[in-house]
């Protein structure tokens, strides 16, 4: 195997948790079309710590991931699968859901632009994040308090980085501009 990188991390282990969270996007769908929202939600609690980590290692390493262009992909299948499960429960109205995210995706590709797709995503968290506080499953904490948890451990980069590059690439969404070439989506995975 070649050498990456001699002071930092392999990034290969980045590209791993990369693959890790589409496999936690087929865990999360059926976990919630088996009507078990607090065991979905912890696992999606495991992808976002994935994308945390997978981001920092890329970054120490200071090495291409060979999997990086993936990454806003295996975020968005995480999204996606949490929209599905969602309406496979029944918990969200599939018409509206299949509408929704079907608009989102379609739109985040013809604009070339990862806003609609990220609003949509925003979306099922919110909506998985409510029915798990309706429930009573003490587990549920750990699902509520990780937004919190993920806010303070990340507020540099969420509010230096994400969410600067979320409105720039929204703002040239509600403009009805494509934007450039991979600009937006370079922009937002920090490339």
């Amino acid at each position: 195997m070649d050498e990456m990188t001699t002071d930092g991390p392999s990034p290969l282990w980045a590209d791993a948790l990369t693959m890790l969270r589409f496999a936690a996007a087929v865990g999360i769908l059926f976990l919630l079309a088996a009507d078990r929202p607090v065991d979905a939600g912890i696992v999606l609690v495991a992808g976002w710590t994935s994308d945390l980590a997978d981001g920092r290692i890329a970054r120490r390493a200071r090495a291409p991931t060979r999997l990086g262009r993936l990454d806003l992909p295996a975020d968005a299948a995480l999204g996606l699968a949490v929209l599905a499960g969602l309406a496979t429960a029944g918990t969200t109205p599939v018409p509206m859901t299949v509408a929704g995210g079907g608009l989102a995706v379609s739109l985040a590709l013809w604009l070339r632009n990862p806003a609609p797709l990220l609003l949509a995503m925003g979306a099922g968290y919110g909506a998985l994040l409510l029915d798990v506080a309706a429930g009573s499953d003490p587990r549920r904490w750990v699902v509520l308090l990780a937004p919190l948890a993920f806010l303070v451990l990340e507020r540099r980069r969420l509010f230096g980085v994400v969410i600067p590059a979320f409105l720039r690439a929204a703002w040239t969404a509600v403009r009805g501009r494509r934007s450039s070439r991979h600009r937006t989506l370079d922009e937002w995975s920090g490339s």
